[in-house]
């Protein structure tokens, strides 16, 4: 008897040292509804129910949705979808809702608040989004009494973050908050087994330069995140015209700042949203040159997106990953997004993950392959940059690959600018990726209709051929195929020889009516040179390209720079060298903040929990003992 009151006794104590966890009950809100199927202009809830047996898809541009939160519950009474400002029209990024067979679509106006309103925000989950709507990952129900008009919502509240939680921050543009990826992401760790948090620090047609800046609103925004909040990875993203020099001039201010963090930073190399293969072809190589060579300059981690729409893009095109304005990604583009990320930042295969973000489980699986294979497959952009040109079986080499030029031209301000703050170009003209539109970011312009580019050879050898790209037609920028376009060589850099034979080959009028014309000339016999100078006159006061090739035979070539005297990191890499998510500055939400509330549960209260613990164990052992005492005596 006294063995097994000790065991008691004993087993009582442990469980009383053991801190008791609380759960929080779920919660209940409720809402008074004010029409169904009505305009919700005006009004403060609108039920649209699906009664039918089929999905009900209801246009942007009907019942007020521009100006309203929108939250999309299925036949179970769970949410599924959750987003706001939905407009119409060409551009839109998302031109319908649906409500699934048995669902229903609740509405809220402009000025709702009460309950309904804190149901919309917690499905949001600090997400930001506009014009469009997203999956929830949160538990969310709601049912709709059509009889008393009333509304019942029920959620469970989320854990809070811990010491162990890993805290992910997405700085970008909506390439990534679009249809609530990050969120996506978390779900996927979620389901992995991971405890991961996701802050957005994002706002539509972002540039990371925007970021860098201390005086700009996005790079407060940033700083105050970083300096209240410790985080272990900073995910960053740059707009799709951005240029490597922006990018790597904005990362050398960024980075410092996540490093005083104790953050890792990671790269997210975006997608191209384009169809057409060459073009698409074309932006897979640019942007994996673009973040490739940042990774590999401050030893980053990159996230190879575009690389996995690319494999899924030519493997499945039944799956569509964009949206209606064939520019932001769709749901299945925003799952594969994420797969990726839990893959090349975790190292979590996402093959087989049981989160399905309501797509259907085939599509799942798909995509889930997808990520795998756009990380796991060796890609080499070379065959893209076409920098050889081969006559009669020999080749020959663009040699003009990296090297300096001078130009005597007016700086034109604005994106596509050649010009740094230094007052020197670029290097946008050999870099070794010409662009395909005058839209695209590699455009290099200056503004004024005559001008020469000096290319210093830095050595000398044979050339056989030289050509130059020119772009317009558009933007008010005069037709390229009206220049003229002389090609000049030199044996020491002062005094210059024209090439006779320029060949001019217009191209067809392009998308938006750009015109994209390349000018050559190719020698019958090369001949030597140490520097090359090409000359405009344009039609018009801007002179638009992106590339100036030389090519050569580079067994000819000696190097007039010491070898021991070159940087390591100015040796180009010959194996590496605009387009915008449309519309992602419409209607932009301004004011923004991003809810540090849910900090790491201080140490304090775990204490207090233990202390409590034993105190309640040492109540009941003592309450246990009186009591087999008080029996003994009445014995």
């Amino acid at each position: 008897m006294k063995r097994s009151v000790i065991l008691i006794l004993a087993l009582i104590m442990l469980l009383g040292c053991v801190p008791f966890t609380t759960y929080a009950a779920d919660v209940k809100y409720s809402a008074n509804v004010d029409g169904v199927d009505i305009d919700v202009s005006g009004k403060k809830v609108v039920v649209f129910p699906n009664d039918g047996d089929t999905v009900r898809t209801i246009r942007s541009g009907r019942y007020g949705f521009k100006n309203a939160f929108l939250m999309v519950f299925d036949k179970n009474g769970q949410m599924i979808e959750v987003g706001k400002n939905l407009i119409d029209g060409d551009g839109s990024p998302q031109l319908s809702v649906k409500i699934p067979v048995g669902g229903f679509l609740v509405a809220l106006g402009p000025n709702v608040s009460g309950d309904a309103k804190k149901v919309f925000d917690l499905a949001m989950n600090d997400a930001m989004l506009y014009n469009a709507t997203m999956t929830v990952i949160r538990d969310i129900k709601c049912t709709f009494n059509d009889s008393n008009m009333d509304l019942s919502f029920t959620y469970t509240p989320e854990k809070a973050e811990t010491e162990k939680t890993k805290k992910f921050l997405f700085v970008g543009n909506s390439a990534t908050y679009f249809n609530g990826t990050p969120l996506k992401f978390k779900a996927l760790c979620d389901a992995a087994g991971l405890d991961v948090s996701v802050t957005y620090c994002t706002n539509g047609a972002a540039y990371l330069s925007e970021f860098a800046d201390s005086t700009h609103d996005y790079g407060k925004k940033l700083r105050n995140l970083l300096n209240t909040k410790k985080f272990d990875y900073v995910v960053f993203q740059d707009a799709a015209s951005a240029t490597e020099k922006q990018a790597d001039d904005a990362l050398a201010t960024l980075l410092p700042l996540v490093e005083k963090n104790g953050a890792e930073a990671l790269l997210y190399m975006r997608y191209t949203s384009e169809l057409d293969p060459e073009i698409r072809k074309h932006n897979v190589a640019r942007y994996f040159i673009l973040y490739d060579n940042l990774a590999e300059k401050y030893s980053l981690k990159y996230a190879p997106i575009v690389l996995s729409f690319n494999q899924c893009v030519e493997t499945y095109p039944e799956i569509d990953l964009y949206g209606d304005d064939d520019s932001h990604h769709s749901a299945e583009g925003s799952y594969l997004i994420a797969c990726t990320w839990l893959y090349s930042y975790l190292g979590v295969d996402p093959v087989g993950n049981t989160y399905t973000a309501n797509l259907d489980p085939d599509v799942v699986e798909k995509l889930q392959e997808m990520a795998k294979k756009g990380v796991d497959e060796k890609y080499d952009p070379a065959e893209m940059l076409q920098n050889k040109y081969t006559e009669d079986g020999k080749e020959y080499h663009n040699i003009a690959i990296g090297k300096p030029y001078k130009s005597n031209g007016t700086k034109y301000v604005g994106n596509w600018t050649e010009t740094g703050d230094d007052g020197k170009p670029l290097g946008k003209y050999t870099d070794g990726f010409a662009a395909l539109f005058g839209s695209e970011a590699a455009i290099g312009g200056y503004s004024c209709p005559e001008m020469d580019i000096t290319i210093d050879l830095e050595g000398k050898g044979e050339i056989k051929r030289i050509t130059t790209d020119l772009f317009g037609g558009a933007w008010g920028i005069g037709d390229p195929n009206k220049a003229e376009i002389k090609f000049l060589v030199s044996t020491d850099g002062k005094k210059f020889t024209e090439l006779e034979g320029t060949v001019k080959e217009e191209s067809e009028d392009q998308a938006d009516d750009w015109k994209r014309t390349l000018y050559t000339v190719t020698l019958e016999t090369p001949v030597e040179a140490t520097h090359v100078k090409v000359r405009y006159a344009v039609e018009g006061n801007f002179c638009w390209l992106s590339e100036i090739n030389v090519f050569g035979d580079k067994s000819t070539f000696t190097s007039s720079i010491p070898e021991e005297s070159i940087p390591e990191e100015s040796i180009p890499d010959e194996s590496k060298s605009e387009e915008s998510c449309a519309n992602e500055s419409m209607t932009e939400e301004t004011n923004q903040t991003e809810d540090t509330s849910k900090t790491e549960e201080p140490k304090n209260n775990n204490i207090v929990k233990a202390v409590l613990g034993v105190l309640f164990g040492v109540l009941l052992a003592g309450g246990v003992i009186f009591f087999i005492s008080k029996k003994k005596t009445n014995k």
